[in-house]
């Protein structure tokens, strides 16, 4: 049975809403350095 951490302690201990944010952030920063690398 699966229980959701936040409930069990009280804490969330990873928020996924900012963790997506992040890999969203750095697969636009690649883009951008690959597209800078490629005009080269």
């Amino acid at each position: 049975m699966e229980i959701d951490e936040e409930w069990t302690t009280g804490r969330k201990y990873f928020n996924m809403d900012e963790h997506e944010a992040w890999k969203k952030a750095q697969q636009a920063w690649r883009e951008s350095a690959q597209a800078c690398a490629a005009t080269a």
